[in-house]
């Protein structure tokens, strides 16, 4: 009957030496793991920032001498729903001429209509077709007119292209 005993106690040791050498590799690796948490930072949501900044609504951009400001009413850009373009700028823009393309399949010219409301915004509503693509790269082809008052010629296009990514809603 000792020996049963005995021989129970040496395998509960080993038992509880392999449940020590586990935990021993375990632990780091758990603690690493839950270093390696995004940090709560406030980054943009906004889907045409390319890197992250930090604000939640707008997204700057160099165009010419100038800065405009792009942001939209869905920061997921879902395909098949309406989202809602709003551009400012830092100089009277008199016009904007632009297209959304699609990069990462071709899904033809999408024109996007601009219209400046009575708050000097403009505003554009999209509808980004479906596709096989659950998160589709899309190219946003803008070219604004500047009016400056200080150069020779008073009106100077720039271009901007800037890319963003949608998704499939219920996915």
């Amino acid at each position: 009957m000792n020996n049963r005993l005995i021989i129970n106690a040496v395998r509960v040791k080993d038992l509880c030496a392999k449940c020590l050498v586990t935990l021993t590799l375990i632990t780091p690796l758990v603690f690493g793991l839950s270093a390696c948490q995004p940090r709560d930072v406030q980054v943009s949501k906004n889907p045409f920032c390319q890197q992250p900044q930090n604000t939640n609504d707008q997204c700057s951009f160099a165009l010419g001498e100038h800065q405009i400001w792009l942001s939209a009413s869905d920061s997921g850009m879902p395909i098949e729903e309406g989202v809602q373009l709003i551009l400012t700028s830092s100089a009277p823009l008199t016009q904007i001429q632009s297209e959304i393309r699609g990069v990462s399949m071709y899904m033809g010219r999408l024109p996007v209509i601009w219209e400046q409301g009575e708050d000097g915004l403009w505003r554009a509503d999209i509808y980004l077709g479906a596709c096989t693509d659950p998160q589709m790269v899309w190219e946003l082809r803008l070219t604004a007119t500047v009016l400056n008052h200080e150069a020779e010629s008073a009106e100077q296009a720039h271009t901007l292209r800037v890319r963003f990514q949608s998704y499939i809603p219920g996915r």
